[in-house]
């Protein structure tokens, strides 16, 4: 999200000043940054059933709202949040705006889960009456679903390549105690149920890994990736838990002591199977595009750097 989501928002949709003041320190991870699209009510339609609002006022936006899950938000310095203009629109309604939080009427409270520890440090975002100038909202008003759009392809490749590296670990983890680990003075990975389950597991990283790749290829060429991040997230979701899984039954008891990483990978990869749309989302998504209905790549724009050669063109 830090160095992804937040950062090439902007740059693909900010003007000038916004990119110059925000992006460099963003990518240089001087400042922290966060993405604020979820509401608590609004499950996988968060455009949809968004409730926080932005109302005009003289040279101003004052903002009022909340929003769940977000990553960072108790230690951003700087956000892309997106909130209700038009409450007759629909989703064309939606705007997106950069903010900073040192602004009062900000509050970003920690959400406890003990079960992930501290790697993951999601929070409740609460605005009051929070002030923005015009010159802070990001694109056009009523751009925001399409940017929120646009800006989830960056946060599936970011989730997509968390969960290959989680399904990578479990398959290092497992392979080194398959060879340890002896039952009846044998190696548990001579037994040809530990064998399936770490081919398996093997086979279907490699094609998860591959599918992230092309995404971020396409992401890299400035081409359409939504298709291909849908397609890499939703294969990735399962291949992860699918490994986890595989992994603690292959540790057996041992897989839920803390001496070994198991139940983190487990934890956290059922928590990454929702991040950025649930694999159930991605599979609506991925229908609907196969059967002509909706074109999975319809919110592409023609975007103005590449990840990783015009992105240098941003002096940082």
């Amino acid at each position: 999200m830090q160095a992804m989501t937040c950062p090439f928002t902007i740059l693909n949709w900010g003007n000038k000043q916004q990119i110059e003041k925000y992006v460099p320190s963003l990518i240089k991870a001087e400042k922290i940054g966060m993405f604020a699209l979820t509401e608590s009510g609004g499950g996988s339609d968060p455009a949809g059933a968004m409730k926080t609002t932005a109302v005009l006022d003289g040279d101003e936006y004052v903002l009022n709202g909340s929003k769940m899950w977000i990553t960072f938000a108790n230690e951003a310095d700087v956000g892309v949040l997106f909130a209700r203009t038009n409450p007759e629109a629909g989703h064309n309604g939606i705007s997106a705006f950069v903010i900073e939080t040192n602004v009062p009427g900000f509050y970003a409270k920690p959400i406890e889960i003990s079960s992930l520890g501290y790697m993951t440090r999601s929070c409740e975002v609460f605005l009051e009456d929070y002030r923005i100038s015009k010159s802070q909202l990001l694109g056009k008003e009523g751009e925001g679903f399409k940017i929120a759009m646009n800006a989830l392809d960056y946060g599936r490749l970011t989730v997509s390549s968390r969960l290959v590296g989680i399904a990578q670990g479990c398959i290092d983890e497992s392979i080194s105690y398959a060879n340890e680990r002896e039952v009846s003075g044998v190696p548990i990975g001579q037994y040809q149920m530990i064998q399936h389950l770490i081919a398996d597991m093997v086979v279907e990283t490699e094609a998860a890994r591959l599918l992230t790749y092309k995404s971020a290829y396409l992401k890299d060429k400035g081409e359409a990736a939504t298709r291909q991040s849908a397609y890499a997230k939703y294969f990735a979701s399962e291949v992860a838990t699918k490994a986890a899984r595989s992994a603690l039954e292959i540790f057996g008891g041992n897989g839920i002591a803390d001496e070994y990483p198991i139940m983190k990978y487990v934890n956290y990869a059922n928590m990454l199977h929702f991040g950025e749309g649930s694999a159930n989302i991605q599979r609506i998504l991925i229908a609907n595009d196969a059967l002509g209905e909706k074109d999975a790549n319809r919110h592409h724009i023609e975007r103005k750097y590449s990840l990783s050669s015009d992105i240098k063109k941003v002096r940082v």
